[in-house]
């Protein structure tokens, strides 16, 4: 627990700044990377679903790779890309634990590339990533694998560099098939912001309220294999916790996006193309109280939140209003951490 907020601590320190920078914007992702890293390094490995892939681990040596690869076409193992990725480690005789390790620095390193590239506040960004998504990386790492490659995929789309993207988004799905969801992002991303921004979510939500089956029925319609239609008789549900948070983010977005003044026509695509990615997020998320695998769907398009929200209070009118804004988020996202108990349950290695 003591790494991740002493780290916090010092991130502050040395973050950015728009007058007068401690570090540039390039050093201190280098330095955020190597802080990322470190919590990934000196984690305890010995938890839940970690014990079942590390067992997988130590048996991909016996197995071919013909065989890994027919067990995936035939529908007898899911992700098999996956299974490939660490039959590579195994047989070179990397342990398990340091291939975990490489894994979660994957991780730290797409997402600090995203956002060396799209964040004009990276200290808020990573403030984000540890609230809302690092912790789900600890031990769901197919996904995590499918997540660095889409925060790679989401600097392609705004690059407008389609086939590069699908690409990168087809690789994703090899190590979690979910990721295929993620394709229609190049299109959603060119969506006008509007009404709609708001009318859409409110059908979601009517539809997870009144008729959820419609959900589950829609999984099974549209599963691409026997791994995601299992989601549709799942009987794990979550709360409304995790939307509420969304559609709070969504709400500040919404709202704030409106006092903005950004000159760069670019800057201003890309903010807009985050925020209806979200919009798609908060969808997804409203069904999780129907199946619990929604959320993972939600996370390809909500997880851009960690530039989203910084540049929307970067590109306020007001200097006192992006001050404002900024510490007035800040508190709250480190508040949530320290009410929840944020990492506190985090333990090295070597205890």
């Amino acid at each position: 627990m003591l790494l991740v907020y002493f780290g916090i601590l010092v991130l502050f320190i040395l973050q950015p700044y728009t007058k007068q920078r401690y570090t540039n914007i390039k050093s201190f992702c280098l330095i955020a990377f190597i802080y990322l890293v470190a919590i990934y390094a000196l984690r305890d490995l010995n938890y839940g679903d970690l014990i079942g892939y590390k067992n997988t681990y130590l048996k991909l040596p016996s197995e071919s790779y013909l065989s890994i690869i027919s067990d995936w076409l035939s529908g007898e193992s899911k992700d098999g890309g996956f299974y490939i990725f660490a039959k590579i480690f195994a047989d070179i005789g990397i342990s398990a634990e340091l291939w975990m390790h490489f894994i979660g620095a994957l991780f730290a390193g797409a997402f600090c590339c995203f956002t060396y590239k799209k964040s004009k506040e990276p200290f808020l960004s990573i403030i984000i990533l540890l609230v809302f998504y690092l912790s789900f990386t600890f031990t769901g790492l197919r996904q995590t694998m499918a997540m660095a490659l889409i925060y790679i995929a989401y600097i392609l789309m705004s690059e407008k560099k389609l086939a590069k993207f699908l690409i990168c988004v087809l690789l994703a799905s090899a190590f979690h098939s979910s990721a295929l969801i993620f394709i229609p992002a190049y299109w959603i991303y060119k969506m006008k912001v509007g009404w709609k921004n708001i009318f859409i979510p409110v059908i979601f939500l009517g539809i997870a309220l009144i008729a959820p089956d419609l959900f589950r029925n829609a999984i099974e319609f549209l599963a691409w294999n026997e791994s995601l239609e299992g989601y549709a008789d799942a009987e794990q549900t979550l709360s409304w916790a995790g939307y509420i948070i969304q559609l709070f983010i969504y709400a500040f977005c919404f709202i704030f996006r409106k006092s903005t003044r950004i000159e760069d026509e670019n800057e201003a695509v890309y903010i807009d193309g985050f925020f209806n990615c979200m919009m798609i997020g908060l969808c997804f998320q409203s069904f999780a109280v129907t199946v619990a695998e929604a959320f993972r769907m939600s996370y390809y398009f909500s997880m851009c939140s960690v530039c989203a929200v910084p540049n929307i209070i970067f590109y306020q009118k007001k200097k006192k209003d992006k001050k404002f804004l900024y510490y007035l988020v800040l508190v709250c996202l480190l508040a949530y951490m320290m009410w929840s108990r944020m990492y506190f349950g985090y333990t090295y290695f070597w205890e």
